[in-house]
């Protein structure tokens, strides 16, 4: 959308001065848990008078019965014996660390149609830095004093995004800001006993809010909007030694809305 009218805006500059010019003007090991502990007692042995008839002492009395200690804390184990305690969990961790790089195109640049592919790197879980890239033809059509053309411009466009991801690493909601330069190309055209050249360029840089949806499988969509302000100039000149140019500035609105895959 924003080449559709960021570069049909170009195109119009570029067109003008055309026109203008032709003009005559880790986990624990399994451990089995120890059995319950238990006080260990010691019986106490029958009375002298129910054993055998009174008499004199055989010997010393039995020691008193001694509870056995049950074993510290720091030597319990796993309740259920052969099963591993589980890894602990690092709670800093990101969810999902594995995705450093989408690669997507634009569907709606086709229209024009211009090829945008744009490729985002994670920098950190939270910030991502993209580059943008695209080629193609754009097709313009001019109205003259006694004929209709149709210029064919070659059409070029490089630039880049800044996107932060405040809820999620690398995904969900994007706050961010793109900056692109657009260039279209007349090439040499014959008009009337003339051939005119031209060439026309702008820079169009704005905030965007937008947000991306990444599967476990790595497909990945985004859609962004927000607005841009774009300068451009044109500039073109005929064989006859007839020179013109043409300017302008203005707010455009702004559009992505790629699909690709995140590696």
């Amino acid at each position: 959308m924003k080449w559709a009218l960021g570069g049909c805006f170009v195109a119009c500059q570029l067109t003008a001065a055309i026109c203008n010019a032709a003009t005559p003007s880790a986990q624990f090991p399994d451990a089995e848990s120890p059995p319950a502990t238990q006080p260990v007692t010691v019986p106490t042995p029958a009375s002298p008078s129910s054993v055998a008839p009174a008499g004199p002492a055989l010997g010393p009395a039995p020691p008193a019965p001694v509870a056995a200690e049950p074993l510290p804390a720091s030597a319990a184990r796993p309740a259920a014996p052969g099963y591993p305690l589980p890894p602990p969990v690092d709670a800093t961790k990101p969810p999902d660390d594995s995705q450093i790089l989408s690669l997507t195109f634009s569907p709606i640049h086709l229209i024009l149609p211009i090829f945008e592919v744009t490729a985002e790197f994670r920098v950190v879980p939270h910030f991502g830095i993209s580059v943008i890239g695209g080629y193609g033809k754009i097709t313009e059509t001019t109205v003259g004093e006694f004929d209709t053309e149709q210029l064919k411009l070659t059409a070029y466009e490089l630039g880049g995004q800044l996107v932060g991801y405040p809820l999620h690493s690398f995904q969900s909601l994007q706050l961010g800001a793109e900056v692109l330069w657009l260039k279209v190309d007349l090439g040499n055209v014959n008009a009337g006993n003339v051939q005119v050249s031209g060439a026309g360029n702008g820079v169009a840089v704005g905030p965007l809010i937008g947000y991306k949806l990444m599967s476990r499988a790595g497909f990945t969509f985004f859609v962004q909007g927000g607005f841009e302000y774009i300068a451009a100039r044109a500039h073109a000149n005929d064989t006859a030694g007839n020179t013109s140019s043409a300017s302008q500035t203005q707010f455009i609105p702004l559009l992505n809305a790629n699909i690709g895959w995140s590696f």
